[in-house]
């Protein structure tokens, strides 16, 4: 009957012989080929040198070789235990990776910096705080035609800016470009729109007309390289056949933009209300079919 006990005694054994067999062979070639190399009559130093680091090298071959050859198997099995343990701990830190490598990126880039407005995957707010791993910030909304503070605070990952599109408005700016989009039935004069929203946003620029002469003194460089300016702009486009969406274009202060959209939105459906609603001849609004 085969005894696995002293099957595996035997294996040790003969694996321990061949290590002391293996360090031998080792010393002696070493001993054998140093000795050989200085007994050469070489004139040249340097090559002799070279010899007798060949000659160190070869047994320490020998000596690796040789414990593959013996532990072959176990040494393999090493291998594949550490691969296996570190495709674990990537697979469970991968979260945590993908967030470190979007916090390089962020600071590597300087992406944004706090107190920046950023938008990112829908997700819109004020940087408050950011670090390795996520950033923070007030969210703004709700809707993404909102700028109003919602009172909630974001933590986002950063393994978002490795994958989403960023949109950042810088606070450095002290003045910025704002578009606010109003959607509108169909059958208002489009002229008789264009006049009160122009005429509402002149009204309430002029609480910062001042401030923006003065920057624009200051910064006449960002400011003609931005095309910054106080003439407000509105633009028309049919978003659906029953409704219109107007945009109106302006240069507004960065800290006081939810002000101002606030004020000019305001004062412009005060004059809508005023407005009238173009007819046929028939006397029926004109209405998408």
């Amino acid at each position: 009957m085969f005894d696995i006990a002293n099957f595996e005694s035997i294996m040790r054994n003969k694996t321990i012989s061949g290590v002391l067999l293996l360090i031998l062979l080792y010393l002696f070639s070493r001993f054998i080929l140093v000795n050989g190399v200085k007994a050469w009559a070489l004139k040249d130093s340097k090559n002799k040198e070279s010899w007798m680091a060949i000659a160190r090298r070869i047994p320490f071959a020998i000596l690796f070789v040789g414990i593959l050859f013996i532990w072959g198997k176990e040494l393999r099995e090493f291998a594949l235990s550490l691969v296996a343990v570190a495709a674990a701990l990537v697979i469970a830190t991968k979260e945590v990776i993908l967030c470190l490598m979007g916090g390089l990126l962020k600071s590597s880039t300087k992406l944004f910096e706090k107190g920046d407005r950023i938008a990112v995957d829908g997700r819109r707010g004020k940087v408050i705080d950011h670090t390795l791993l996520t950033t923070t910030m007030m969210e703004i909304g709700p809707s993404e035609k909102l700028n109003q503070n919602t009172g909630r605070v974001l933590k986002l990952p950063n393994s978002l800016f490795l994958s989403h599109m960023v949109s950042v408005v810088p606070s450095s700016q002290t003045f910025i470009h704002h578009i606010i989009t109003m959607t509108l039935p169909l059958g208002y004069d489009w002229e008789d729109i264009e006049k009160s929203l122009l005429e509402s946003a002149k009204e309430v620029s002029v609480d910062y007309k001042e401030s923006f002469q003065s920057f624009k003194k200051r910064k006449a460089n960002l400011v003609k390289e931005l095309n910054l300016n106080q003439d407000p702009r509105v633009i028309f486009d049919v978003n659906a056949k029953d409704s219109l969406d107007v945009s109106l274009r302006l240069t507004v202060p960065y800290e006081g933009l939810s002000v101002v959209e606030n004020k000019i939105v305001k004062s412009f459906m005060d004059k809508l209300s005023d407005l009238k609603q173009v007819t046929t001849q028939n006397g029926n609004q004109i209405t998408g079919e």
